[in-house]
């Protein structure tokens, strides 16, 4: 980096005008006293480090912007004793700056996507209108004393812990049988039983469990039927249809239209979500991203310093969550490493993206992403709007979506798209990363590199024209 005279100059001069004007030299106002003065009051090396905070603070930000260079990290500089920075002459040192990088991209117009059909099959139509039903249903007494799979059974529980003298307390609990969701499963365990009968099911915890106390303890849950429910499901009507909205079904045939459109709607965003994590997955691969080593560190411990604050909020100490994730302190620093690494090359190649399209976010766009982002959070629209005008960061944060959008869009318009059945999209899927990740693995282990291929290449050349001369 080089200041010429005229620059250095005019530092050294609003060191002089900013003392003048402080006033405080006997014998003149503020802002008369001369320069030799000024220099003789303060001291040459006074006014030096003060014309080089000057450059520090004010002239290095406008080069840098000028130069149109983002600056991520402070730059390193050499110290004021190391330089030659005086006034009427140039000073020329070097610096080193840590830059934001910027994402290469490739050719993204054309990038080969698999998109699972949209279908929507009777059975699942029924299988939505049997659980919309389901939702409906109510709880009557059963006209039997005995359980059954799938009643309901109001039942008094306890819960009783190895080695624990003290009594259990006794709580009222409806349990639905055959759900599968009871650990241990009493719900199976009351099948046959009557009414005042009491149940029992045990299970002896693990030795990896949470609460180290409890190891290896068995757990009895005590169930003392009460009463037994079953569920009466609506009859598949037009009255039933009118019950879950008059307002848009009058009838049995128009929910059923409604639910093919519901279910085509969610398989259309799922198809959706599947081509943009394809278009991802490629640009991840394809992009060219030099990420500084210093940047990825810094990153990397904020990330794990969260993920560190997270857990102790949740009540958990490091070394607890660690052992009920069966892994370890670096395994888990190298995780948060990769992911930050990923996260940063996307957000790069989404600014490299919008940049290379030229796209901008209208008001309009803004207002109704901020409806969406609004629906999204099930939060008040007008609150939601409130609030943006006053945060900036909400406001970034609607234009980023608004702008990944319209990016993402261009991408798939002009992808070379393959519609696959959904059930034969993951096996694909699969197929295609197993591949690259043997090409990458291949290229890794190749034994030859270009220079080694050029010195071979030359070798051979050489005993063939030897091969000639001794012909």
């Amino acid at each position: 980096m080089q200041l010429d005279e005229q620059d250095v100059d005019a530092l050294f001069a609003d060191v002089y005008k900013e003392l003048s004007q402080r006033g405080g030299i006997r014998g003149f106002r503020p802002g008369k006293a001369p320069r030799g003065i000024i220099k003789r009051n303060y001291g040459a090396e006074t006014i030096r480090t003060a014309a080089w905070a000057g450059f520090l603070q004010d002239k290095l930000p406008q080069i840098l912007e000028e130069a149109d260079l983002q600056v991520i990290e402070h730059p390193e500089l050499p110290d004021l004793e190391e330089l030659e920075f005086e006034e009427g002459a140039e000073v020329e040192f070097r610096t080193i700056l840590t830059v934001r990088p910027r994402a290469e991209l490739p050719e993204y117009k054309g990038i080969k996507v698999l998109k699972p059909t949209v279908q929507v099959a009777d059975e699942e139509v029924e299988q939505a209108l049997e659980e919309l039903r389901d939702s409906y249903a109510e709880e009557v007494e059963a006209d039997r004393d005995v359980v059954g799979d799938g009643d309901i059974v109001q039942a008094a529980v306890r819960v009783l812990i190895e080695g624990h003298d003290s009594e259990p307390e006794e709580r009222e609990q409806t349990i639905e049988v055959g759900s599968g969701q009871y650990d241990p499963p009493i719900d199976e365990k009351l099948k046959g039983h009557l009414i005042g009968q009491t149940v029992t099911a045990e299970k002896v915890l693990p030795d990896d469990y949470e609460d180290e106390n409890l190891r290896g303890k068995t757990v009895t849950v005590e169930a003392t039927i009460k009463a037994i429910k079953v569920k009466q499901l609506p009859e598949l009507d037009d009255e039933f249809a009118r019950q879950v909205d008059a307002d848009k079904y009058e009838n049995l045939a128009a929910l059923r239209e409604g639910l093919v459109e519901q279910l085509t709607e969610q398989k259309e965003r799922a198809a959706r979500k599947a081509l943009e994590e394809q278009v991802l997955s490629e640009l991840l691969d394809s992009a060219q991203v030099d990420l500084p080593a210093s940047l990825l560190e810094h990153l990397s411990a904020q990330e794990y310093a969260r993920f560190v604050q997270d857990i102790e909020r949740e009540g958990l100490g490091l070394q607890a969550a660690l052992e009920v994730a069966e892994t370890t302190e670096e395994e888990t620093r190298g995780q948060v490493a990769r992911r930050t690494e990923q996260n940063l090359k996307l957000e790069l190649i989404w600014e490299a993206l919008i940049e290379a399209e030229g796209l901008e976010a209208s008001d309009e766009e803004l207002e109704a992403e901020l409806i969406r982002y609004a629906e999204e959070g099930d939060l008040d629209v007008a609150l939601v709007r409130q609030a943006a005008e006053v945060q900036e960061q909400l406001q970034d944060t609607l234009r980023e979506r608004v702008l990944r959008r319209k990016a993402m869009d261009i991408v798939l318009e002009a992808a070379e798209v393959e519609e696959v059945n959904a059930d034969e999209l993951g096996a694909r899927l699969a197929a295609q990363r197993v591949a690259k990740e043997a090409a990458a693995e291949e290229t890794m282990q190749a034994p030859e590199t270009s220079e080694e291929l050029e010195v071979q290449s030359s070798q051979e050349d050489t005993e063939g024209d030897q091969e000639e001369d001794e012909a």
